[in-house]
């Protein structure tokens, strides 16, 4: 429930272009976050956001790895 919290409040923050959740068909332990933002500005403080504090207990205890890939275009 928590992770549509974040994915509908993201999905509304100034400075995104696109922010969406991806389920592994093969194995459900596994997902993908895709999101893109205007400027590297916008996603610093799409970080500090109050639901994203609020997410960081919840990730912290259930993520097991995450991986961070940044592309500029």
């Amino acid at each position: 429930l928590e992770f549509r919290r974040v994915l509908f409040r993201s999905q509304k923050e100034d400075g995104i272009v696109r922010y969406h959740y991806y389920l592994d068909e093969s194995n459900p332990d596994i997902i993908l976050l895709v999101e893109e933002w205007l400027t590297a500005e916008h996603q610093k403080k799409h970080l500090e956001t109050p639901h994203m504090a609020r997410f960081q207990p919840i990730k912290a205890e259930y993520i097991l790895e995450t991986i961070v890939e940044k592309a500029e275009i």
